[in-house]
This record gives C-alpha cells, sequence and structure tokens, in this order.
C-alpha cells in the first residue's frame, strides 16, 4: 500500500519535471525567435516624424522620403545664404553638423575664412528661392540672393545652390554644396 502511494508521487514528479522542461524548451526557442526577429528589424526600421509643419517624414537607414529632402534643402540652404554679421558664425556652424565627416576640415576652414570676410565688411545675405529640383541624391534650389552692405543692395543676383547629399545611419549629411550665379 506505501509503495504505491510512493510510486505515485515518484510518477507525478517525474511528470511535472518533464512538463518544466518542456515548458522550458519553449521558452528558450520563443526568445530564440524573438531575438532573431528583433536583429531583422534593427535593419527596416523607419523612424516617423511628425513635424509641426505640414506632411510627415519618412527617414530609413539610407533614404527618406521627398517632404524631408525638401525641408533639408531648405534648412541648409537658409543657414548658408541668409545671414548678417552678427549671426553668420552661428549659421555656419550649425551647417557644419550637416557637413559629411570626410570634407569636415575642408569645408570649415573655407567657411572661416567668408565668415571672416562678410564681418570685416559688415555685409548681410538675404535669399529668396524661387524653386527646388532634386536629382539622384541632389537638390538644386534656384533663387535671388542679395548682398547688402553697409544698408546698400550691393548684389543682386539670380543663384543656383546644388546640394548633393547622403542619408547614412538616418542622418542627412551634405556631400558638396556649390553656388553658381544664373544668368
Amino acid at each position: 500500500m506505501y509503495n504505491s502511494k510512493y510510486l505515485n508521487e515518484y510518477r507525478n514528479t517525474v511528470s511535472q519535471n518533464n512538463a518544466l522542461k518542456i515548458t522550458l524548451l519553449a521558452l528558450v526557442v520563443i526568445i530564440f525567435i524573438e531575438g532573431i526577429f528583433v536583429i531583422r528589424t534593427m535593419d527596416t526600421q523607419r523612424t516617423i516624424i511628425i513635424p509641426s509643419v505640414k506632411g510627415k517624414y519618412v527617414i530609413s537607414d539610407s533614404s527618406a522620403n521627398k517632404a524631408y529632402i525638401t525641408q533639408m534643402g531648405y534648412y541648409v540652404t537658409n543657414l548658408m545664404e541668409n545671414f548678417t554679421p552678427d549671426t553668420i558664425k552661428a549659421n555656419y556652424a550649425l551647417f557644419l553638423n550637416y557637413i559629411d565627416p570626410q570634407t569636415f576640415g575642408e569645408v570649415q576652414a573655407e567657411l572661416n575664412t567668408n565668415a571672416a570676410n562678410y564681418i570685416k565688411m559688415g555685409a548681410s545675405s538675404f535669399f529668396a528661392p524661387l524653386s527646388i529640383q532634386y536629382g539622384s541624391h541632389t537638390i538644386i534650389v534656384t533663387g535671388n540672393r542679395r548682398i547688402i552692405i553697409a544698408g546698400r543692395i550691393t548684389s543682386d543676383m539670380k543663384m543656383r545652390i546644388k546640394i548633393k547629399y547622403a542619408i547614412k545611419h538616418g542622418e542627412f549629411e551634405v556631400v558638396k554644396y556649390e553656388e553658381t550665379k544664373v544668368s
């Protein structure tokens, strides 16, 4: 009589241990599968930024939608082309945040020289964009630029600004910034 009681308890303990082993194995498999999904989603992750302006921005690891590219094109152009002697250094410093690290030193030296010259002359610049065009990793902003020195407009010309860009790890980087006069 006592033997059957102990045998039943032993069988119950063995079946409970087997149930725990199966549960543990199932949890390990589920955690492994979840890890695979997490690693996969890291490569396809997108961040949607809904700003206070119209539209939404969609940015992935190496690309972005047209609304974001347009906004960044206008923003970068504004930093470079709209300034006073008091704001030029701050604008250029903000612009340098978007420069490709490979060309950073060269661009920084050029901007510092330009800033010193504009400050020395007491020049201000105003740029009014007229149109924007897109190419393969290129933004072309066309507009009118005025240089003002001592309250007088010394230069009023139509400009074409070509911005070559790349999006690396979801960040907008300016690879090249070119200004040309349009006849």
